[in-house]
């Protein structure tokens, strides 16, 4: 899995960290640049199951927002998941089991 988030939702990161470097004057400025620009990003499963991609989604975003701030990792992580990514299924159980592997990531 974190084979495919590096590979799809990697260069989307990087490319809105690249903006961030772009218009950000300073250091602080940049840490504020870098969390609004990626936690613009809109993530979808269109097929969520477990949530598995989801999380790892959100491990991966968490991790990149990290390099650039010194916010503890579980409040990165919230904002992910409450900003960035979106699921559905078919079947309402696997809707409700995702969502309870992101709570508990």
């Amino acid at each position: 899995m974190e084979y495919i988030v590096e590979n799809t939702v990697g260069p989307k990161v990087q490319e809105k960290i690249d903006e961030a470097k772009e218009e950000a004057d300073n250091e602080e400025e940049l840490d504020q640049k870098v969390q609004e620009k990626v936690l613009d990003l809109n993530i979808l499963d269109p097929a969520m199951g477990s949530g598995h991609f989801l999380v790892e989604v959100i491990d991966y975003i968490a991790s990149e927002i990290l390099e650039y701030t010194e916010k503890d990792i579980q409040q990165v992580k919230r904002d992910v998941a409450r900003r960035c990514v979106y699921g559905v299924d078919i079947n309402n159980m696997a809707t409700e089991l995702a969502k309870v592997s992101i709570w508990l990531n």
